[in-house]
């Protein structure tokens, strides 16, 4: 995907997950944890480790979906 592309597309999913409630980002972003695993891109215990450690720097739960969807 183009980098300029890439960055407009992530843009628009925090604006669109910034309207979703906590509790539905809490649960997509654990459903996405488990697509990532599954697809073994990466083990569910370094996509656990990488989600706590962005939450602690502060990264909005729209944000980290958006991340993980990318």
């Amino acid at each position: 995907m183009e980098k300029r592309m890439k960055a407009r597309f992530f843009k628009y999913l925090v604006s669109h997950y910034n309207r979703m409630t906590e509790n539905k980002l809490i649960e997509m972003i654990e459903s996405a944890k488990v697509r990532l695993a599954l697809n073994g891109y990466f083990t569910e215990d370094v996509l656990e480790t990488v989600v706590l450690e962005l939450k602690e720097e502060g990264t909005s739960l729209a944000t980290l979906l958006a991340h993980l969807d990318l």
